[in-house]
């Protein structure tokens, strides 16, 4: 049995034909969507620690006031 067939229209996908999945085959597609990927997830680290930021500085703000 034969494990991929083409898929109409496309030639760069696959179907897998053992669990019916849609494969990808153009690589230079593959690796920019990492890089997207990889970008993406890089803002969501520097907004999540800018959050994080803003939070340490309240706090900080609330105790100066505490103390006047």
């Amino acid at each position: 049995m034969r494990r991929y067939a083409r898929v109409e229209g496309s030639s760069t996908l696959i179907r897998d034909l053992r669990n019916n999945a849609i494969l990808n085959m153009d690589n230079a597609t593959i690796e920019k969507a990492k890089k997207a990927k990889m970008l993406r997830k890089e803002k969501e680290k520097e907004i999540d620690e800018l959050k994080k930021d803003v939070q340490d500085i309240k706090e900080m703000l609330n105790q100066i006031v505490e103390r006047l």
